[in-house]
């Protein structure tokens, strides 16, 4: 490549977004088309925290614990060397959000505060309150202005992304996109097109998403018990998640969560009023405490369902989550072939 290389990143969320940055900061320029404004990319729709093993709280956390963590809870179906790589570079990407100014929760020490999440046993979210995603994406987007300002980078919000441009080896070149208020089409030349699009979860349709931090900070699930197979009395709460995984408790990883619910519903037929519907209880967690840190989902909650849950227990169902992967990319490894860090099987067509 040319010593000053042209880029294109396709999303604004928080992965195209630090893309941007990475790129610009190495004084190249980049284009970033993004088919909203990039502060209303759904990385903002993050509620819970962003995990590392800083282990502030003395509990004996690890970038190895966090790695292997993370291949259970994927059901060991990732690429390790990529996840151990995230594991070891996440305390660092926390501390850079933190110095960026990202208004994380601190304890009374003044240290960064941290709540567990499904899959571990250890406290090793940082937060702020249950708007987290919305933070992180802020920060970023005032770094990416710098470099706007600098004439670095170009902004096509309301773009779509339609294809990639080929040369005749196959070498991707550029990019085809189409401006979404006027429809019209347009290629852009780049030496290498970076997809930061998210996951395909709109295909799965719609249900609103209360974050996996109310679990991490105490909330449980429960249904109203039919007395049965050793099961509490009927119509005491059965805190089904507890039962069945002592260990974890209501913090198992979500597809685990996710099949016992559906056990529970489907199969024992003790959802609330027979429907597809448990209980996410926070009701017996002191008001101060919700609002200090789930203010965002409890108002989110109370809007739509017309219920206040620091009173009412919640009623959920599983829903699409973050789409955690898609794409085939690859790394380095030692197989004596030409490897590269998340290009995809185009040449010069790469996606994070």
């Amino acid at each position: 490549m040319a010593e000053k290389s042209r880029f294109i990143v396709v999303g604004g969320g928080l992965a195209g977004l630090m893309t941007v940055i990475k790129i610009a900061e190495a004084g190249h320029a980049v284009d970033l088309f993004s088919v909203v404004p990039v502060k209303r990319s759904h990385s903002v729709c993050a509620q819970g925290g962003i995990n590392g093993a800083v282990n502030t709280k003395g509990e004996g956390d690890s970038t190895w614990e966090h790695f292997d963590d993370s291949i259970y809870g994927g059901d060991f179906l990732a690429d390790q060397p990529p996840v151990q790589k995230m594991c070891e570079a996440a305390p660092g990407i926390i501390y850079m959000f933190d110095r960026m100014g990202v208004m994380f929760n601190r304890t009374p020490e003044g240290l960064l505060d941290f709540r567990r999440f499904g899959g571990t046993k250890h406290h090793r979210t940082a937060f702020a309150g249950a708007t987290t995603g919305q933070q992180l994406l802020y920060a970023l987007d005032e770094q990416v202005r710098r470099y706007e300002v600098a004439g670095l980078v170009t902004k096509y919000e309301g773009w779509e992304f339609i294809g990639y441009v080929p040369d005749d080896a196959g070498q991707c070149r550029g990019a085809i996109c189409q401006q979404m208020a006027s429809g019209k089409i347009q290629s852009f030349r780049s030496d290498a097109v970076i997809l930061a699009t998210g996951g395909p979860g709109l295909i799965f349709g719609k249900l609103r998403l209360m974050s996996e931090s109310i679990r991490g900070e105490g909330g449980r699930v429960w249904v109203p018990s039919d007395g049965k197979e050793g099961r509490p009395a009927a119509g005491q709460p059965w805190y089904f998640l507890e039962s069945m995984y002592p260990a974890y408790g209501n913090l198992v990883p979500r597809d685990i969560a996710t099949r016992a619910i559906f056990k529970v519903c489907r199969e024992l037929g003790l959802g609330i009023d027979g429907k597809d519907k448990v209980y996410l209880d926070v009701t017996h967690i002191p008001v101060a405490v919700l609002n200090a840190k789930l203010e965002g989902v409890m108002e989110i909650y109370e809007k739509f369902a017309g219920q206040d849950p620091r009173k009412v227990p919640m009623q959920i169902f599983p829903a699409v989550h973050y789409s955690m992967g898609g794409l085939w990319v690859d790394y380095p490894r030692d197989d004596g072939q030409p490897h590269y860090w998340q290009m995809t099987n185009v040449p010069g067509l790469f996606a994070v």
